[in-house]
């Protein structure tokens, strides 16, 4: 077979790099180069697929990529003399249809017109030049992660917007990914990847989001990947973790990072948070000492039950209401309501839990726990005083 010659660089000029393998009835090595070339989606490109069979073979290939799908059509053409003049002919033709992952790689499937299928993988390799480093040198770099959590968030849009820009301009050259998925929207309660652009462009649809993670990734110029990670969620964690081989850098970026999101947490929600289990021992503590004085096992395994649960009750209302992380991509930027929440939700279940141990210690004297339940009724209905003259 006759493959055409490949072009140079110059005649493709290609601004996307992809690398990976195909499976099923043939199995190879792929290479992909394509670049935008019209409005809208389309792009075109050059398919080099090292077939362990056949051999080398160059497709042709255009298709569509919205940031989330890429699909493409591929020929294999053949120069072919007939009459004295040559022809280019389709010998065959590739079709692949592939979706972005979460780990920012591409899988799919891929047919031809010949019957040949499976699955194919694509990864992205925007940085081909790798630094040369000799093996000595080599042999001493070292990665090295750091991670920080975060307390309870709030964002907007713009918040969203400028943590995206900062990124970019932290790992100049970086595609930004976005993990998201939305509250409330079964279409979209399950999580998408999509590259920032189109994140951006389509957020205003998205309203709340139930999580997000970005995630940039760069080289160094010890030829090692450089990476930081934002990962925020309502019911989970919040997280910035960066790695590198430069430990000054990641540690610099880390808190870079973190200054970018510090003006944007409650700081009296995220104290309650993490501190919430504390005040179920304090509680715990203060029964010890307490309840000798009131009679009876049972009385004070009352006493001990109804104070535990009250405490876990009023964590759980602060989880449910305080998520650790608020995204409202409806909002350009944070609202009032947004920024006082967190603290004053805090604070009136704080002064409830005060209020229940306060009642506690009010209405259960020393005869029974329910003559202090009977005495709080008696109160509420307004009968106190009849009974009272009835004693006297």
């Amino acid at each position: 077979m006759n493959i055409r010659p490949i072009e140079t660089e110059a005649e493709l000029q290609p601004i996307r790099h992809m690398a990976g393998h195909i499976y099923g009835t043939n199995t190879g090595r792929l290479f992909l180069e394509y670049m935008t070339t019209g409005p809208g989606d389309r792009v075109e490109g050059r398919l080099r697929l090292n077939d362990d069979a056949v051999g080398l073979l160059q497709f042709d290939v255009v298709g569509t990529f919205n940031g989330q799908y890429l699909n493409f059509d591929g020929q294999l053409k053949q120069n072919k003399a007939e009459g004295g003049i040559e022809e280019e002919n389709v010998v065959v033709s590739l079709q692949a249809n592939l979706q972005l992952n979460d780990g920012g790689a591409f899988g799919g499937r891929w047919e031809t017109s010949v019957g040949n299928a499976g699955t194919m993988q694509l990864f992205p390799h925007d940085h081909i030049e790798k630094t040369s480093l000799p093996y000595e040198q080599a042999l001493g770099l070292r990665l090295h992660i750091h991670n920080r959590q975060l307390g309870v968030v709030r964002l907007a849009f713009g918040d969203i917007k400028r943590l995206i820009e900062f990124l970019q301009e932290k790992l100049p050259g970086s595609t930004v990914l976005v993990n998201h998925s939305a509250l409330g929207n079964s279409e979209k309660e399950a999580g998408q990847t999509t590259l920032a652009p189109e994140f951006l462009a389509s957020a205003a649809e998205l309203g709340i989001l139930q999580q997000m993670r970005l995630d940039a990734r760069s080289q160094g110029p010890d030829g090692l990947d450089r990476t930081v990670t934002i990962e925020l969620g309502r019911y989970e964690k919040n997280e910035i973790r960066v790695a590198g081989g430069d430990e000054v850098w990641v540690t610099g970026v880390l808190e870079a990072v973190n200054a970018q999101l510090a003006d944007k947490q409650s700081k009296v929600a995220t104290l309650y948070r993490k501190h919430g289990s504390l005040l179920n021992t304090g509680v715990f503590l203060a029964l010890l000492i307490w309840l000798p004085g009131v009679p009876g096992v049972v009385n004070r395994l009352y006493v001990t039950v109804i104070a535990m649960i009250a405490m876990l009750v009023l964590l759980r209302v602060h989880q449910t209401t305080v998520p650790l992380a608020q995204i409202r991509l409806a909002q350009a930027q944070r609202s009032f309501l947004d920024e006082v929440w967190p603290g004053l939700a805090t604070g009136v279940l704080t002064a409830l839990a005060l209020g229940v141990a306060t009642t506690l210690l009010a209405f259960v004297d020393a005869d029974s726990l329910f003559s202090g339940l009977s005495k709080l009724l008696r109160l509420i209905s307004g009968s106190e005083g009849e009974t009272g003259g009835a004693v006297e």
